[in-house]
């Protein structure tokens, strides 16, 4: 059966209309709010696509800028889908004109069409009357000749409920719950972190320093220091921009504003002035 239905404008992903929200099922509202985020990326594919979510599926079509998209049972038949998805796009394009949706800037600015939507809906999800009143056999041709792109998770970047720049969800490759084996490692590990922090602080109390005649080997000046220095200021912010999706701004603030303060200390730092006759 049809569960859910979804009509947005395909440049910007704005919801125009959608049906009514009645199912609470966790599944159900996880494959819902996957609809949602895969309506803001539709500019990006065909016309018509399928993208398979288990235990849902969904598909859409794209017609003058306005993509109709359904979220179906997986065992919904394709053509049905597919020709209630058609009947959408008919009657919607009949009642509003391009100059409307263009200027549509609130989501459900349509929203008096869901009433068509939910009737339609009721429609297709008893199939057996419906068959006998549709001509699906050409629709049922054209999609054998010109099916339905396939989505992946991947190609909409939804993977374990993040992606890249955008909190996305991936509900079909979701990673079980640790179990009681991985909470006894990581415990482990965490106890060895702690042991080995404990160690080397024993060890550098107890180490015995040897005397070493002339100066302080962090009071000399090293070679190429400045190219030094740039060389590892440039390589902290290239490893904080690779944690940019990971990291809070301001942690990735802190760490450049400390860098840059501990490269401008190195960079401006002058050489000990010589006492008089310190060469007598």
């Amino acid at each position: 059966m049809i569960l859910y239905a979804m009509i947005v404008r395909s440049r910007d992903g704005l919801i125009l209309s959608a049906s009514t929200e009645s199912e609470s099922v966790r599944e159900v509202k996880e494959s819902r709010t996957a609809l949602k985020l895969l309506g803001k990326k539709v500019a990006k594919y065909p016309d018509r696509c399928t993208l398979r979510l288990n235990p849902h599926v969904i598909h859409f079509i794209t017609s003058l800028g306005v993509t109709f998209m359904a979220l179906c049972e997986s065992n919904y038949p394709i053509v049905l889908a597919f020709s209630y998805l058609n009947e959408l796009m008919k009657e919607f394009i009949m009642v509003y004109n391009t100059s409307q949706i263009n200027n549509a800037v609130r989501p459900y600015t349509f929203i008096e069409f869901d009433n068509f939507v939910y009737k339609m809906r009721q429609r297709y999800n008893s199939p057996r009357t419906l068959t006998t009143k549709l001509n699906l056999p050409d629709l049922s041709t054209e999609i054998k000749l010109r099916p339905p792109h396939l989505l992946s998770a991947y190609d909409i970047q939804l993977h374990n409920g993040r992606s890249n720049g955008e909190t996305v969800v991936n509900f079909s490759s979701r990673i079980t719950p640790i179990s009681w084996f991985g909470i006894i490692s990581m415990t482990l590990s965490s106890f060895l972190v702690l042991f080995n922090v404990v160690r080397g602080l024993v060890a550098l109390s107890e180490s015995k320093f040897e005397d070493r005649d002339g100066s302080n080997p962090l009071h000399d000046y090293p070679k190429r220091r400045i190219l030094k220095t740039c060389m590892s200021f440039s390589l902290i912010c290239m490893c904080n921009m690779l944690v940019w999706t990971i990291r809070d701004t301001w942690q990735i603030l802190v760490h450049v504003a400390v860098a840059s303060a501990l490269t401008f200390n190195i960079v401006t730092r002058k050489f000990e002035a010589k006492a008089p006759n310190y060469n007598v």
